[in-house]
């Protein structure tokens, strides 16, 4: 408590950016008071949509624990949390964020009054917070350094994925970034297990980790066929493409990119159906499940 009590005071409550449509351009030449690290090492992006505080207590936990086995200090890793869709948002997971310190739910909806009252339309809601405690006892050098950035509205995994790459990343342009979504439990060593190959293979661009379902119930089909999926795509799949140096599909709920390698063209084509309306039948089969096109690009 005392921890989090004294670094309560360093976290800063954004300012929102009006117009949405060219959010990341204004967020990347606006002059936002970025008080974390300036040039991190180590990004990670946990995307979420409805998911509960259970889901989000199990991601964050799991992320604290990893960071207390990586080799580069915490204060080379951010965090940053993506809501796609403040009514969205449950109420625990506000009140969860709330109690350690990462965001207030206060200052959204006052924001929200000010728009009914005729201020500018909010597009984003940013808060910052350079020491964050997952548990009850945490060393200061393993404090988490958090952004949690709440969308106005719904836009899609994809529009978080674009604030999170064209915005923040090109600002602070680190080494490795990591896509985890919300829900998703890494073991205590496993992104270190990823970040670690960017530094012994220099050819790398791209590594991602085994997924398996959280307590798999064979009674119930979908539970059972998800979890067979999961387990089959790694040993037969990934195995077999691992051998010829190239794996099609990184999964976005766990996997990690090498900055640079993505920048260009990659990120171009990942944000195509962002900047453009879809009518070719094969291209939408494509961007049904848009992380293919990174591993692809």
């Amino acid at each position: 408590m005392l921890i989090r009590k004294a670094t309560a005071s360093r976290r800063g409550f954004g300012a929102a950016y009006y117009a949405y449509d060219d959010l990341v351009d204004t967020f990347r030449s606006s002059a936002h008071p970025y008080a974390l690290c300036p040039s991190p090492r180590l990004c990670i992006c946990v995307t979420m949509f409805n998911e509960e505080e259970l889901e989000l207590r199990r991601t964050l936990e799991g992320i604290a624990e990893n960071i207390k086995h990586m080799r580069v200090p915490a204060s080379d890793v951010v965090v940053c949390i993506v809501a796609d869709g403040r009514a969205n948002l449950p109420a625990s997971a506000i009140a969860f964020m709330e109690s350690k310190g990462m965001m207030s739910g206060e200052a959204m909806a006052e924001q929200g009054r000010l728009v009914e009252d005729g201020a500018a339309r909010t597009a984003v809601h940013i808060f910052e917070n350079k020491g964050v405690s997952m548990f009850l006892h945490t060393a200061p050098e393993h404090l988490m350094s958090t952004i949690v950035v709440v969308k106005e509205r719904n836009a899609g995994k994809l529009s978080s994925h674009h604030w999170f790459f064209e915005g923040l990343c090109r600002r602070v342009e680190p080494d490795v970034i990591m896509l985890i979504d919300a829900g998703t439990k890494p073991q205590p060593k496993a992104l270190e297990a990823l970040r670690v190959e960017f530094d012994e293979n220099p050819t790398v661009g791209g590594t991602c980790g085994e997924l398996r379902v959280f307590q798999p119930r064979c009674f119930q089909i979908v539970n059972a066929a998800q979890s067979f999926e999961y387990l089959y795509s790694h040993i037969m799949d990934k195995a077999m493409e691992s051998m010829f140096g190239f794996i099609s599909v990184l999964p976005g709920a766990f996997s990690a990119y090498r900055y640079k390698a993505v920048l260009g063209r990659p990120l171009e084509k990942y944000f195509w159906c962002e900047h453009n309306v879809v009518t070719n039948p094969f291209v939408s089969n494509m961007y049904l499940a848009e992380d293919r096109i990174l591993g692809f690009e």
